[in-house]
């Protein structure tokens, strides 16, 4: 557990000088047999980043998304462990200055909202589940897709989610 200590220690801090704050403390926590989960996938093809296993993809990964922003920052809200399972809820917000989920910069700043689930092996982070409020990115950035009042786009948006295997 220590590992998500060392992480969220990391994260509470500003990405100073726009050079990524978690890549060099990953060697020490990711398990060598570390894999996303299907969630970190879905958010990953919507980035059209590569979906490839290891440390160093989670690396190239990492570096690939901050490029799309700056000034970024997070607030860890609340942290809660049990057994091999650490979960972590937190804040954040950045300026959108480059490819950010496949959108351009537009030089807005967006706040939102994420949660982690840490799965340990070996004292180690084995497995993350990640789930980010990307609609209120896309809102706060102004390339929101989805009109809530429009019944025929909310089918269309499931629609979509099914193709990528995200719904049933």
């Amino acid at each position: 557990m220590i590992a998500v200590g060392r992480l969220c220690v990391k994260l509470a801090g500003r990405d100073a000088g726009h050079t990524c704050v978690v890549v060099d403390v990953l060697d020490e926590i990711l398990h060598p047999e570390y894999a996303p989960h299907e969630t970190i996938e879905f958010q990953l093809q919507l980035s059209k980043m590569d979906l490839g296993a290891g440390i160093e993809k989670v690396k190239q990964r990492i570096i690939e998304a901050r490029k799309g922003v700056s000034d970024l920052s997070y607030d860890i809200v609340e942290i809660i462990a049990e057994a091999d399972t650490v979960s972590v809820f937190y804040k954040f917000q950045a300026k959108h200055i480059g490819l950010y989920l496949g959108i351009p910069g537009t030089g807005k700043y967006f706040t939102s909202t994420g949660f982690n689930l840490f799965k340990f092996k070996d004292n180690k982070i084995f497995r993350i589940a990640l789930i980010q409020d990307h609609y209120k990115i896309l809102r706060d950035i102004g390339r929101a897709v989805l009109d809530t009042n429009e019944e025929t786009q909310i089918q269309m948006y499931l629609d979509a989610l099914k193709k990528l295997r995200i719904t049933r």
